[in-house]
């Protein structure tokens, strides 16, 4: 592909050949001996870089009534609690409190979340470990232990009538103490977002100890009451023994029962240690919050908030009944838990541990049955009639290598071989738990909600004697295929109430997508992305966007909120209505019934979503699905209309404003190109081989509607599709008109790529048309179908043409006496922008500024205004004027460097371009913008150095060749500027004196690439010549010697010069230049590498983009033949600095310094007898 432009940050190959004439390179360069940067200057003071580390040590806050009034009883801190939390605690809880909170939280935060996996552990080691950090008294931790456990007894003394006055004492203070979160500005619960202190997901979770996972907390006696104790006890999969967890964005997580709803608090609000941990009804206090820690061996520990103590196992015990306290942070594993996911299957495991119907698979009405609901000891297993009780629900527990045990809901009992039997025909009962063969299943998942089970005592098979299914039918074993019915259909229980829906959670909390089983292709939408209050919701074809993305967040009580990823509203009932046809909206939380919704699942596997105001469900109006269709409620009918799948929804991708190139997922080394690096209007849009170029480069700006607009780096112009974005339209650049046809949409379509989906019709998305990534290729918008020609990998670069915060002239290019200046040096608002002949002054210069979001800001260095389009206008014939800074697009610009070095400015609010109307060039022209036309009107030059006005002794030596110069036509109008270059062959130099014979500027060598070796040697004389020069009064550039044989040395060479350039502390006037030069035609390193013009190229283009990376400005020497034969002149940026020894040359590429002799006198340079190289710069 032919690129007409300058690439910057871009990789590209170069070569060169040159011209032996040059800088001088000395035997002792030849020989590579290297000098360093830093020893460039051995009288420099050396500066030590000495890190500052600092830290706090988190310390936990201290009480100082605290000791007091343990002293006096629980009675006691819980009077003094009450008596201080109006006032004491306010402050508290504005400083040390939630600072510790905090410090805490971004701790945990910074833990990686990683999934648990339950590994089986060797019990000695176990044993050994309870023993060591539980019972021990021989160490610190083992006496406080013991000290806990004298204290649980001391804590469990006292009358009923103190308990009592201790509850009421708790509770009045907690109400206090959230008075006090109140008051130091504790927000109600908002829409979750992952925040600091966030380490695991939300969802529900069994609780074990981290020395044996089968010991886990429980609701001792599944208590379901207000103050029901904690406790460790073996794990058995009832619902006392899970708890949901729930995260706050104010970075702390609530535990609650899943048995009760209630949550897991510290009892009384205890704040010493031994303080017993209970479950109890919400109150909104700090007792009740806990923030969560991961350790660094997989563990979390469990911070109260209110207490600041952790939770802890008392003694360290993990027997049966040990009870849950909280403790001052001892790093134990009493203090460590393993989190386990209910819904979390270990290896193996193909049924979630829960409590389910045992259905035969003919007949979902006929279930697994105790006899009367008999749990006895030795109770047979029949069939009956589903009637919801508990004779008939069994939970089943995960036991490893693919075994469950089966407990019955009645007891804790479980599904028994009688006698342990391997014989055809085997009964299956009820009997104590005891672990053996005879009472482990296996589950083999057949699909679609079907299982077999097998006894792991003989292998053969659970099933119902007989095909008839009447109630009493038998449970026995038989081997596979006998008679009988040996598949059976597992559906989760849910408690006897409206709708069937039980009060726990059926749905892990997330982001989902709401897919009709009637077409899994629509699903809920919101229209156009409508975010605002009340707006409708309806169905519509599947494109992953924010619209189309609800948050389901549990409550603990069987309903959950429903947030919508456009704006954070909820799912609302219109009006709170419980007719049928009720309209569903969007809505401000307010924690309604209308709000609130519960989840159930069907025989068939799909889900129910039900209002808690009304019972009705989500209905599709009329039972269709086409486009547009309305959701509404309506009594539940069993049709397909009110069912629905939730289908997790992919990552919204969020790209950060910026530079991007578009890599197709077919082949990650082709990306979006305009062809030819077309400016046109109208400009296909093509997949082609990366090159860097910025042509392939496309600036990403976010809307106001979480949409992207896509502009051309190259053009200014915007990606757009045809029409309504209907399947095959073709995608295209054109000017920026603010239309829907110009904004994307990115889904995460992971491995960190994305969908860029059409705003006008979000079901299609930018597609390779055939997935045809041969070079031309096509790119338009299809409809959404997953394959890898719609995925694209958006790789970040940016848009840099010119050193960022460096001042310019703008030069006409058809005049370039003439610059644009603001009218009559105005420090206004709203003055004119327009040509004038140069006077040197402010007013005429522009410091360009750029924004890593991808374009440039041009302000006026006299009035500090930026450059704008008035009233951000996208007319032809719009005036540009200075206005304050106001971050607008129409004050953003993208610098497009053109052939000849000249360049264009782009407007990116209209993608039109600075321009002379009609390219008439004069004093007092007016500057516009117009629509791109390659009118030399719109192209200007640039020059970053203002030259002083002082008059120049020219009378001296040093003009002797310099008068005799005959100039190109082109440089009539220029200024002519008297310059040298030096290097460590010139010596030590006078520069006071060179500055009196009339030398205004000097380009000083500051290293050199060995000949031969190719070693970085440094010049001994910069740092000196740099600084002596610079104090002198004479404007300063530097060159480095250049053997570049690819980009790499390029880069390492600009980095080099930039790095001796900083050690001297020295302002740059002029440009970092890469002198590139054979040592002679027929030998040094580079000439012997016959290395391309491209790879030449490449390698001049990795030191520009170097030292540009740096924030210096760039350029190039080399040979009139150099440039003809060696290298790709149009590909690089002015300035260019010409070696061509002669009066006169004519060399017909752009160049703006030309250097005409290497025999100069000066002056000040080996007392004016010396050679040295003179040059003239073209102003």
């Amino acid at each position: 592909m032919k690129t007409t432009t300058k690439v910057m940050a871009a990789t590209f190959a170069v070569g060169l050949i040159g011209l032996s004439a040059g800088h001088e390179v000395d035997a002792a360069e030849v020989k590579e001996e290297k000098v360093s940067v830093a020893s460039l200057d051995q009288q420099s003071e050396k500066i030590d870089d000495a890190d500052q580390q600092t830290g706090a040590q988190g310390g936990k806050r201290t009480d100082a009534g605290q000791q007091s009034e343990k002293a006096a009883g629980k009675n006691q801190l819980l009077l003094d609690a009450s008596a201080t939390y109006s006032s004491q605690l306010i402050e508290e809880k504005k400083t040390s409190k939630d600072e510790e909170v905090s410090s805490l939280a971004k701790e945990g935060a910074d833990s990686e979340i990683k999934e648990e996996s339950a590994k089986a552990e060797d019990k000695s080691e176990a044993k050994s470990e309870t023993k060591a950090t539980g019972e021990s008294t021989g160490t610190e931790e083992g006496q406080s232990n013991s000290a806990q456990a004298a204290e649980d007894k001391a804590d469990k003394k006292g009358s009923a009538e103190d308990k009592v006055g201790q509850k009421r004492l708790a509770r009045s203070a907690n109400a206090l103490y959230a008075s006090a979160s109140a008051v130091s500005g504790k927000a109600q619960d908002t829409y979750p977002v992952p925040n600091k202190g966030y380490v695991i997901g939300n969802g529900e979770y069994v609780i074990a100890s981290a020395v044996d996972k089968d010991q886990v907390l429980d609701i001792a006696g599944g208590n379901r009451d207000n103050g029901a104790n904690v406790q460790l006890y073996r794990k058995n999969g009832s619902e006392a023994q899970r708890f949901l967890l729930t995260y706050h964005p104010e970075g702390y997580y609530t535990i609650r029962s899943v048995l009760s709803g209630r949550l897991l608090e510290v009892q009384y609000a205890g704040r010493e240690n031994g303080s017993n941990v209970d479950v109890y009804e919400r109150n909104e206090t700090d007792a009740q919050r806990w923030i969560l820690k991961k350790t660094s061996d997989g563990f979390y520990q469990m911070l109260n908030v209110g207490s600041g103590l952790f939770l802890n196992l008392a003694g360290g015990k993990t027997k049966n009944g040990t009870n849950v306290q909280v403790y001052q942070h001892n790093g134990s594993s009493a203090q460590k838990f393993r989190l386990t996911a209910v819904s979390e299957k270990a290896p193996g495991q193909v049924l979630e541990n829960g409590s389910y119907y045992i259905a035969a698979s003919g007949d979902h009405s006929k279930v697994l049955d105790l006899p009367a609901g008999n749990a006895d000891k030795g109770t047979n297993v029949q069939v009956y009639d589903k009637n919801n009780t508990k004779a008939q629900q069994y939970r089943f527990v995960y036991r490893g290598n693919g075994c469950y045990s089966i407990y019955t809901e009645l007891t804790e009992r479980v599904l028994d071989v009688a006698s342990a039997s391997r014989e055809e025909g085997a009964n299956v009962q009820i009997y104590d738990d005891n672990g053996s063969d005879a009472q482990l299943w296996k589950a083999e998942f057949l699909g679609g909600g079907l299982y077999r089970f097998v006894s792991k005592l003989s292998g053969k098979y659970l099933t119902i004697r007989g095909t008839s299914l009447a109630n009493g039918s038998n449970v026995q074993l038989n081997r596979l295929g006998a008679a009988g019915v040996q598949t059976f259909y597992l559906r989760r229980t849910a408690d006897s109430q409206s709708n069937g829906v039980a009060p726990h959670q059926f749905l892990d909390n997330g982001t989902y997508l709401i897919a009709s089983a009637m077409n899994e292709k629509k699903v809920l939408d919101i229209p156009s992305a409508d975010g605002r209050q009340g707006a409708n919701v309806s169905l519509y074809d599947r494109n992953d966007s924010a619209a189309q993305r609800y948050t389901f967040m549990y409550h603990g009580d069987g309903t959950y909120t429903i947030y919508s990823a456009t704006t954070g509203r909820v799912l609302d009932v219109s009006g709170a209505s419980r007719e049928n046809g009720a309209n569903v909206q969007l809505y401000d939380s307010n924690d309604s019934l209308a709000q609130r919704w519960k989840v159930d699942v069907t025989v068939d596997g799909y889900y129910r979503i039900i209002s808690a105001l009304s019972n009705k469900v989500l209905d599709l109006a009329e039972r269709k699905t086409a486009n547009g269709t309305n959701v509404q409620l309506w009594d539940y009918s069993g049709g397909m209309h009110q069912k629905f799948t939730l289908i997790d929804a992919p990552k919204v991708a969020d790209a950060e404003d910026g530079v991007y190139e578009m890599h197709s997922a077919v082949n990650d080394r082709k990306v979006a190109d305009l062809p030819g690096g077309s400016m046109e209007d109208g400009c296909n849009l093509q997949i082609y081989d990366g090159n860097g170029s910025r042509a392939q480069r496309f600036i990403f700006s976010k809307n106001a509607d979480g949409s992207y607009r896509i502009t051309s780096a190259q053009s200014g112009k915007v990606v757009t599709y045809d029409g309504g974005g209907q399947s095959g339209a073709n995608v295209f650049l054109r000017e920026n008109d603010d239309s829907v046809n110009q904004r994307f949409y990115l889904a995460d379509a992971g491995n960190g790529r994305v969908w860029l989906l059409a705003a006008h019709n979000r079901a299609a998305v930018l597609d390779l048309f055939a997935a045809d990534t041969r070079n031309g290729g096509n790119l338009q918008v299809c409809d959404w179908n997953g394959s890898r020609a719609q995925i694209f990998r958006l790789e970040k670069t940016d848009a840099r043409s010119l050193a960022d915060g460096s001042t310019y002239r703008f030069h006409a290019y058809n005049n370039p006496g003439q610059v644009v200046d603001i009218s009559g040096a105005s420090m206004e608002s709203g003055a004119n922008a327009g040509l004038y002949a140069i006077n040197n002054t402010d007013a005429q210069r522009f410091k360009v500024q750029y924004d890593p979001r991808g374009y440039y800001t041009l302000t006026n260095v006299h009035s500090g205004k930026v450059l704008e389009v008035a009233a951000a206008s996208h007319a032809n014939g719009a005036n540009v004027q200075q206005y304050a800074s106001n971050d607008s697009l129409a004050q953003k610009w993208i610098i497009h460097e053109m052939e000849g070095g000249s360049y264009t400015f782009i407007n990116m609010a209209s993608s039109k371009a600075l321009d002379v109307p009609e390219g008439r060039a004069y004093s007092g022209a007016n500057v516009q913008q117009w629509s791109w036309n390659q009118n030399k009107g719109q192209s200007f030059v640039l020059s970053d150095v203002v030259w002083d006005n002082e008059d120049v002794n020219r009378n001296s030596i040093a003009y002797d060749e310099f008068k005799k110069l005959k100039h190109q036509d082109r440089f009539a109008n220029a200024k002519k500027h008297l310059g040298i270059d030096v290097s460590k062959h010139n010596g030590k130099i006078d520069w006071k004196e060179v500055k009196k014979a009339g030398v205004e500027f000097a380009i000083i060598r500051v290293g050199y690439r060995g000949v031969e070796s190719g070693a970085l040697g440094g010049d001994p004389y910069a740092l000196e010549n740099l600084r002596e020069a610079k104090a002198a009064g004479i404007k300063v550039g530097v060159y480095f010697y250049s053997q570049a044989l690819n980009e790499r040395e390029g880069e390492e060479e600009a980095r080099y010069a930039v790095d001796v350039v900083k050690k001297s502390g020295v302002s740059l006037d002029l440009p970092v230049f890469m002198d590139y030069e054979y040592y002679t035609t027929t030998s040094g390193r580079l000439a012997l590498a016959h290395i391309s013009k491209d790879t030449a190229t490449a390698a001049a283009l990795a030191f520009y983009r170097r030292v540009e990376q740096e924030g210096y400005r760039s350029g190039i020497y080399a040979s009139k033949s150099f440039f003809y034969e060696q290298l790709h002149p149009d590909q690089l940026h002015e300035p260019v600095w010409l070696a061509h020894y002669n009066t006169y040359t004519n060399y017909t590429g752009s160049f703006n310094l030309w250097q005409y002799s290497s025999t100069g006198h000066v002056p000040g340079i080996q007392e004016g007898k010396g050679n040295v190289d003179m040059n003239v710069w073209y102003e």
